[in-house]
């Protein structure tokens, strides 16, 4: 069976359902509130630019307005001196997408985060340039056509070389894996390689 992978949210999505976990189902919630719940559950889409170990408020603020507008269903009433609640049209959205938004944050890859204003390396963008480097692969290629792939073949598609710490290592295993169905040939192939090199390929500790 093919695994598949977490449907790609919105910020609004993602901020909206932070808004009900931060009590905005119930009650009207500070901005500032909304914005440290939607950095915890998603740092990565929610932290400043330049200090991503912070919230950044003013762009949880941005967002939160444009729920508010017709054309994003207006999903939610207030503003920053009010605080922000859900309307009922909200409601019937966080009934129906919940999951979905939840299956998108455990979902995140590592490597996502923003890069300039309005513009950020997305897990759908990471994977798609995880899976397609394995496919395009020379190692690949030749495990295609049954032919053993070299060791150095193994090094070019995990990005590591012979005195790479075999912590680092296996992290850019799992990320590939990550990336490739179950039962598929890229996850066959990556499994096979590991057997072949994951426990030799270190010349010294």
């Amino acid at each position: 069976m093919k695994t598949r992978a977490p449907t790609e949210m919105n910020n609004r999505d993602i901020c909206l359902y932070a808004l009900v976990d931060a009590g905005g189902d119930v009650e009207f919630v500070a901005t500032e509130d909304v914005a440290v719940r939607a950095f915890e559950l998603y740092p990565e889409r929610f932290g400043l630019i330049k200090y991503p170990k912070y919230p950044d408020v003013d762009s949880v603020r941005v967002t939160l307005t444009d729920l508010r507008k017709a054309k994003y269903g207006s999903l939610v009433e207030g503003d920053k001196k009010k605080g922000w609640r859900i309307t009922e049209s909200g409601v019937g959205w966080v009934a129906t997408n919940h999951d979905k938004v939840l299956m998108a944050i455990k979902g995140k890859l590592p490597g996502e985060r923003r890069i300039s204003s309005g513009k950020r390396i997305t897990s759908e963008k990471i994977r798609s340039s995880r899976l397609n480097r394995i496919l395009t692969s020379t190692a690949f290629a030749r495990w295609k056509r049954g032919v053993r792939p070299s060791i150095y073949d193994f090094y070019d598609l995990l990005r590591i070389d012979s005195y790479t710490p075999q912590t680092i290592y296996k992290e850019h295993l799992t990320e590939l894996l990550g990336v490739v169905p179950r039962e598929s040939d890229g996850k066959k192939f990556l499994a096979e390689l590991a057997r072949m090199y994951g426990g030799s390929y270190r010349v010294s500790d």
